[in-house]
């Protein structure tokens, strides 16, 4: 007799791959592209940071639920931007699948860009501090 094994990928909590970070000067929204394998997570946890790899310096976090599917493959999701006249400066930005309230994937590796003229802030999740680099 034949044993078969059931394996509930429902489980698994894959760490989804962050492909590119999009910024524009002319919105309040960045949008973050990546890929994952189970396709129904909970929400989709950012975490902005002005160092890396620790991520002790974060100056934006929160948790999307509203995940994009992109016509040419993979998906997104926009976290809040406000411009505001400052120098640009270097953030690190990484994601992580929570697929459930309680079953998290690990961060993903972290894609770094130079923010354009602007700061990061407003709105959920904005650290308890504002960082307005000059």
């Amino acid at each position: 007799m034949a044993t078969i094994t059931v394996i509930n990928l429902a489980a698994t909590c894959d760490t989804p791959v962050l492909t590119s970070i999009t910024t524009n000067a002319n919105t309040e929204l960045t949008v973050l592209q990546f890929t994952m394998q189970n396709t129904s997570p909970a929400g989709i946890e950012y975490q902005v940071a002005t160092e890396s790899p620790s991520f002790t310096s974060v100056i934006l976090t929160g948790v999307s639920t509203t995940i994009n599917t992109l016509a040419e493959g993979g998906y997104s999701i926009d976290i809040p931007f406000n411009i505001t006249p400052y120098q640009a400066f270097t953030i690190f930005v990484r994601i992580r699948k929570k697929c459930t309230d309680t079953n998290v994937s690990d961060w993903s590796a972290y894609l770094v860009t130079n923010s354009p003229s602007a700061s990061w802030g407003s709105g959920v999740g904005v650290a308890p501090y504002s960082y307005n680099p000059v």
